[in-house]
């Protein structure tokens, strides 16, 4: 790979590559915004302090991003030898390692021919910059440079030194136990190695590093202290790369495992910044060294505090979440179906809270106690936040189901007894139903034992499930308050189911006897019609006061007496007025029984038995009284008039009703007077019948006794021929008869329309006949002899139509007369 000395103008950093590597600083010391999101892109961001971060710094072209490239599998841009020689990595490049969460710092090469006289400002910057972020410092030394000065980077060393001590103590470092930054691992690698005894390297170079760590400017808690306060020295050797190809891969290999196994990276080098706050640390970092500033890094021990007490507060948070996991299936199923109750939920939170609270104290207690409680804030705000989702789970089952319970008691349940007779022992049946429902809430809710376990009341307020105390109490208000209208809601139904079962008492007892009084109608109807409602209240008034009193809805006495008394005394009142309209019916149905009345009284006698109406009978009599009987039911029936216990109401019960003057109207003055008038009409056409009747009766009777000796010795003759044939004996025994039944039933006025229609058809037919027979073809000398004899059949057909025509005539004018 070839590159080119940079554009000055370029401003902004290259752009990301999250299978390879993205450059954190540019060539013009930019940061580069987008590093977060290659953070998440690598997968890194997500892993909290479980990562490790290395750099390499070194002469440029020394190899150092190809011996990071085989390190950690990443792909910086190494130099293409052909080319010659030039700067390839420009600036600071991260990536990261292929196996392992380790991020890796590829800085730009010191001494650089490009840079030029700005080489020493930059390579101090991004030597700060790296000390500042890496737990492991890896330098990269040519071994024909060990023991010189600026080819061993020996000037870069001193700056390193210088800069690690200020970020330790700060400007000042008047204070040795302030120090602010944990240790950092040098590793040497030399490059090239050949036969130079190892040791001989080793000890040539820490004597260069005492040299100048006794020669640097420290500040007065630094003093007299070795550099292995501040510094873990490690050597590395690698063979030449081209001459020894074999050798230097097995190197490089046992060098890659220490990184990944043997732990080359250690906990005290951590900077304890968090995966997702690592770019934006990184940035502040950059710009602090940029602007010149003095870098304020937090002291070790405030740091470890905030990296362990974060991981101890993990771990608190995995048991507690996997303590509680059963819980959370049952009160908060993945599938949302009905959360089941959790008995002694509660108690069982308690133990689990405790528990994570105490595991939290133990492991935090060795570490700064004001990170310590400011990260057990954030350990009981979670606890209480897990808790209470499912302790408002569990609020809202024992609510639901204690409402459940309370419902399915007051309406019965499986209780045929209760359902039919709700009101039997309501008031204890009612408030058993309320203390079951509230037993429920309280044996899943209660939070009593929070209180009886932790007497301190700072301690009780601070602890995690403090907040149960008072969410549980105001869901037991807020349940009391919902039975509360559940029960009243129940109250009014019973009392509904109540008064009706009481109407209906009444109406079973009243409604048969009073439609049997209504339906005679006897002249004392109203004075009777008032016993049956007397009787019938009293028996409701009797069964009323048992449902309402001890052995029922359990009312006061003076209640009881106003409900029975007032209450339901108007409506059974109200009931039985309806009763008795309803049995006296519509108009039209009153005027039936109105001629029924008539028609009684007209057709039949005292005894029942139809009446014959003979020549001597008062018809016009009889028809006047039986109608003063058919209008006498109008009179009676067109006002209720009841008397009696039930008729007298008090002021209170007529006043909730609104009584009317005119409320036992039934039928007023104008439908009577119309009714009458129908009733007068329709009766007039019976008294006709009656009176045809008695007309027909008196025709019979009036023939003469000698009438019938004249016709016996005149007919003396024919009755002894009839006599002496059997023929005609027999002929006459069913004539006769029959001819006397049609007769005094006035047959011929009946059957003689019928007879007439019968045989004018069979004439004309013949007529038709007898037409074509005279129409027959004759010779000429007949034709007129036929035409004569036509015209004489014609004049006495004629003739004789014209006879029988005026024989009907005056018998019709006959019948009339009859």
């Amino acid at each position: 790979m070839t590159s080119s000395v940079p554009d000055e103008s370029v401003s902004k950093p290259a752009p990301i590559d999250a299978s390879h590597m993205v450059q954190v600083v540019n060539y013009e010391e930019h940061f580069n915004d987008e590093l977060g999101a290659f953070l998440q892109a690598v997968k890194i961001a997500s892993l909290g302090f479980d990562y490790n971060v290395t750099a390499i710094m070194g002469p440029q072209s020394s190899g150092k991003s190809t011996l990071m490239n085989m390190l950690f599998g990443t792909r910086f841009p190494t130099m293409d030898s052909g080319g010659g020689r030039y700067q390839v990595t420009q600036g600071v490049w991260l990536g990261r390692d292929s196996d392992a969460a380790i991020l890796v710092l590829d800085l730009e090469g010191t001494d650089s021919r490009e840079r030029g006289d700005d080489a020493a400002t930059y390579e101090r910057k991004s030597a700060l910059f790296a000390l500042a972020l890496a737990e492991v410092l890896v330098v990269n030394v040519w071994i024909h440079d060990v023991g010189r000065n600026n080819a061993s980077n020996m000037p870069l060393l001193r700056t390193i030194m210088e800069l690690d001590l200020q970020l330790f103590f700060g400007a000042s470092g008047s204070d040795h136990n302030a120090k602010r930054m944990p240790k950092t691992k040098l590793l040497f690698v030399i490059r090239d190695y050949d036969a130079t005894p190892m040791d001989k390297l080793c000890a040539s170079l820490r004597e260069d590093l005492d040299n100048i760590w006794n020669t640097i400017n420290k500040p007065p808690a630094a003093e007299g202290t070795p550099i292995t306060d501040y510094f873990d020295l490690a050597f590395e050797a690698l063979p030449h790369k081209i001459y020894c190809p074999k050798e230097f891969e097995q190197k490089v290999a046992e060098l890659k495992v220490r990184f990944h196994e043997d732990g080359i990276f250690k906990d005290e080098y951590s900077r304890g910044v968090a995966a997702d706050g690592f770019s934006e640390y990184a940035r502040s970092v950059w710009e602090t060294i940029r602007a010149n500033k003095e870098l304020d890094i937090p002291s070790q021990k405030e740091m470890l505090a905030h990296v362990r007490c974060e991981q101890i507060a993990k771990e608190v948070f995995n048991h507690f979440g996997t303590a509680i996991a059963p819980l959370q299936e049952q009160l908060l199923p993945p599938d949302r179906s009905a959360p089941v109750i959790v008995a002694s939920l509660f108690d069982s939170l308690l133990q689990n809270c405790n528990a994570a609270m105490d595991r939290y104290g133990e492991g935090a207690s060795r570490y700064s106690k004001t990170v310590a409680d400011m990260k057990a804030e954030d350990v009981r705000a979670h606890l209480t936040a897990e808790s209470k989702m499912l302790l408002d789970a569990q609020i809202t089952a024992a609510s639901d189901a204690a409402v459940k319970e309370f419902q399915e008691s007051v309406n019965g349940g499986k209780d045929k007894k209760h359902k039919s007779q709700p009101w039997l022992n309501w008031n204890e049946q009612s408030q058993d139903a309320l203390q079951r429902a509230m037993d429920i809430f309280d044996d899943a809710c209660t939070a009593l034992s929070l209180s009886e376990s932790i007497s301190d009341e700072s301690a009780l307020q601070s602890h995690p499930l403090y907040f149960a105390i008072g969410s549980t109490a105001s869901s037991r208000r807020r349940l009391e308050k919902t039975l509360g209208t559940e029960l009243q809601r129940a109250t009014e139904r019973v009392l509904s189911e109540t008064r009706m079962y009481c109407l209906q008492t009444f109406q079973s007892a009243f409604k048969a006897p009073m439609t049997s009084v209504l339906e005679s109608v006897p002249d004392d109807l109203w004075s009777r019609a008032s016993e049956v409602a007397d009787a019938s209240w009293d028996a409701t008034a009797k069964e009323a006061r048992w449902v309402y009193g001890a052995h029922g809805l359990a009312l006061a006495e003076a209640e009881m007496e106003r409900v029975v008394e007032e209450d339901l005394k108007n409506e059974c009142h109200d009931a039985a007025m309806n009763d008795i309209k309803a049995a006296i019916g519509t108009p039209s149905n009153l005027l039936l029984r109105m001629m029924k009345r008539f028609e009684d009284t007209f057709r039949f006698d005292e005894r029942g038995v139809p009446r014959v109406f003979g020549p001597t009978e008062d018809i016009e009599a009889l028809f006047v009284v039986a109608r003063e009987k058919g209008e006498q039911l109008a009179e009676v029936l067109a006002e209720i008039k009841l008397s009696g216990t039930l008729a007298t109401r008090t002021r209170a019960s007529r006043d909730l009703t609104s009584t009317r003057a005119d409320e036992g109207i039934v039928i007023d003055s104008i439908l009577q007077a119309d009714l009458k008038d129908k009733l007068k009409r329709q009766s007039g056409a019976i008294f006709m019948e009656a009176k045809r009747a008695q007309e027909a009766a008196r025709i019979t009777t009036k023939i003469p006794i000698w009438l019938l000796g004249v016709v016996l010795i005149l007919g003396w003759n024919e009755l002894m021929a009839v006599l002496r044939s059997p023929l005609l004996l027999m002929l006459t025994l069913v004539v006769v008869p029959i001819v006397y039944v049609g007769f005094t039933m006035d047959a011929p006025t009946y059957l003689m329309p019928a007879v007439v229609a019968t045989l004018k058809p069979m004439l004309e037919q013949a007529k038709d006949a007898l037409d074509q027979a005279t129409r027959a073809p004759v010779g000429a000398s007949g034709d007129a002899g036929v035409a004569v004899a036509h015209g004489a059949l014609s004049d006495s057909t004629a003739v004789s139509t014209s006879g029988a025509r005026t024989d009907e005539t005056e018998n019709a004018g006959g019948e009339k007369e009859s």
